[in-house]
């Protein structure tokens, strides 16, 4: 008998059948995006996940059902709340990840993902000054924004074409921009994911460097992620007797390796445009 022989199919029925701008329904629509959020890979069939992948891209949309959810079960929108910080146990927040986990089975999901209104309703969750385009109300640093990047970066990994798209609406110009912000580990390591991944065949590379002052950004982050690794190596160098028997990675490591590799995108595909070297990326040598 195979693990997944009694396991329930989950379909989207449940979930676009509910009044999900009633406040009295709030439970339930958690429980229905908890059971997307759990779920084994076998228990959503292709058509299922695109159906609900639909019905929830339409829900987040700016201005959609996602701003009218309450929270703790009071009849106030979410934002009038709490401001514009979000908890992980939002139903905004669920949302997200629900939308995370079906669209990274390219199974059924591919299509929905890479539609116009897809990639613009998760660019406005994800807070980040796309050129022309409105931002949503939550922190840059909260969990709702977090979560549309990790969207947006696993629709890039699995969908090629869709790097291409996001390029053309300034995402390059988006990231480049965010990098002059004071920002949380995660949201670094996403943000240069997102750059690596939309500048891996030049897309926006000239853009960047030359209007948006992408190359003292670059250097200006480096420097305090070098700095934070070289402070945690020490502190751990005097705090274990044998270090070698017990490594940690330092906190920031992912994200210094994405930005690496993003950097080293901005340095390839920018000299591509001239014979000789364009002194205006000197500075982002000595990292590499």
């Amino acid at each position: 008998m195979g693990p997944y022989q009694h396991l329930m199919h989950i379909s989207a029925s449940p979930y676009r059948n509910l009044q999900r701008t009633e406040p009295k329904y709030l439970p339930e629509i958690q429980r229905q995006l908890d059971l997307v959020i759990n779920a084994q890979p076998t228990q959503i069939h292709p058509e299922e996940r695109a159906a609900y992948l639909e019905t929830l891209i339409d829900d987040l949309r700016p201005g959609g059902v996602w701003s009218l959810w309450p929270e703790d079960g009071e009849p106030t929108p979410r934002w009038q709340v709490r401001g514009r910080n979000a908890d992980d146990n939002t139903v905004y927040t669920q949302a997200l990840v629900a939308v995370k986990v079906l669209g990274r089975n390219p199974v059924g999901s591919g299509e929905v993902m890479l539609k116009p209104e897809t990639l613009t309703t998760l660019v406005y969750h994800t807070c980040l000054a796309f050129p022309g385009r409105g931002r949503g109300s939550a922190l840059a640093g909260s969990p709702p924004a977090l979560e549309a990047l990790r969207v947006i970066a696993n629709t890039l990994v699995l969908h090629p074409i869709a790097r291409k798209k996001l390029a053309r609406m300034g995402g390059a110009e988006a990231i480049a921009r965010a990098l002059a912000d004071e920002l949380p580990t995660d949201r670094l390591f996403l943000l240069c994911r997102v750059g690596f991944l939309i500048t891996a065949d030049g897309s926006g590379v000239e853009e960047i460097v030359d209007n948006e002052h992408i190359v003292p950004r670059i250097v200006y982050v480096s420097y305090h992620c070098l700095r934070v690794w070289v402070l945690v190596c020490a502190d751990m160098s005097s705090k274990q007797q044998h270090i070698h028997a017990n490594r940690t990675t330092p906190p920031n490591y992912n994200a210094l390796s994405e930005l690496l590799k993003f950097s080293g995108n901005v340095i390839r595909e920018y000299h591509k445009t001239s014979e000789d070297w364009d002194s205006t990326l000197s500075p982002c040598v000595w990292q590499l």
